[in-house]
């Protein structure tokens, strides 16, 4: 898989950012440009609000299916990731 998310053949991949601290471009910008990218999936975990937000179906450059839940929670990615992730260990590492 090459850089930015795109592999062989221009196919787009998926995006995971886990990130100490947060500005709003983390929140807004970043979902925007990777659903106008045609990113399937965006995977948030942000240690301020203690949840995770998994970002699908892009649609218009509009990811049409945010999903938050707080750490603790088994997080299911859709396809084409297609893994359940469980986020209990991410409780451990906030302040």
């Amino acid at each position: 898989m090459g850089r930015c998310g795109f592999g062989a053949h221009g196919r787009r991949g998926h995006v995971v950012r886990f990130r100490f601290r947060f500005r709003a471009a983390g929140r807004v910008e970043k979902p925007r440009a990777y659903a106008e990218a045609g990113i399937p999936i965006y995977l948030l975990i942000d240690r301020d609000t203690c949840e995770t937000i998994v970002y699908s179906l892009p649609v218009d450059g509009v990811y049409s299916l945010p999903v938050r839940l707080p750490f603790g929670a088994q997080v299911e990615l859709p396809a084409p990731v297609e893994i359940a992730l469980d986020t209990a260990p991410l409780k451990n590492w906030v302040r």
